[in-house]
């Protein structure tokens, strides 16, 4: 509230300069016109003619100051739009970056114990990895692939409102696509399947060093 007081005070010193400049220019052109040596149909015209021009000139003041408020409005409202961007793109990078851990760990485990007796179970989008290790210890380790519905929908109000985060959000989907695609890929082939530098965890990395980007 203590911030509106001086916009609306300054406001108010604006509209009463305007007013007062116009009630002045108008009893100045007025004088000028009523004491002037010419006919009285001159006169007329002259006073018409001015009435004319200050209605023209109103309508351009107008229209300006209109134009500038919506300009100015447009402004804060994309000012608005990317601080909830912003928000949003944090509070992801905390989700799936807890996820990207998660199955980077799962995967790393494979790649350490290398087990020649996996087995692979998909159940929807989540795949599970059954397999001993050494001990005969049984592990089941769950791949899954990430949500990114709430950035596809951060993605179209940055379009929309042409947000200086597109570039930033359009990245982290495109990093999380790319890891979903890998998954399906990795799974399916094991020849490099138990790989430490196979093209899904290289994909993992890099969406950690995307996450890396936003969080700085």
């Amino acid at each position: 509230m203590k911030n509106k007081e001086p916009d609306w005070f300054i406001s108010s010193l604006r509209w009463s300069f305007a007013a007062i400049t116009l009630i002045l220019l108008f009893l100045g052109v007025y004088s000028f016109i009523y004491y002037s040596t010419i006919s009285l149909d001159s006169k007329i015209s002259s006073f018409f003619s001015f009435i004319s021009s200050l209605g023209i000139v109103a309508a351009c003041v107008i229209y300006i100051k209109q134009k500038n408020h919506s300009i100015e409005t447009e402004i804060k409202k994309n000012i608005r739009i990317d601080d909830s961007i912003s928000k949003i793109l944090l509070m992801e990078c905390e989700r799936i970056g807890y996820h990207r851990e998660f199955m980077q760990k799962s995967y790393m485990f494979l790649v350490d114990n290398k087990p020649s007796n996996l087995t692979v179970k998909k159940e929807g989008t989540n795949y599970y990895v059954a397999f001993k290790v050494e001990n005969h210890k049984e592990y089941t380790k769950v791949f899954y692939k990430i949500d990114d519905s709430r950035l596809m929908g951060v993605l179209n109000l940055a379009v929309n409102s042409n947000s200086k985060y597109l570039d930033t959000v359009y990245k982290f989907i495109e990093a999380i696509e790319m890891v979903n695609t890998n998954l399906d890929n990795l799974l399916f082939d094991g020849k490099y399947m138990l790989k430490k530098n196979n093209i899904y965890n290289m994909s993992l990395n890099d969406l950690y060093l995307v996450i890396s980007e936003i969080y700085h």
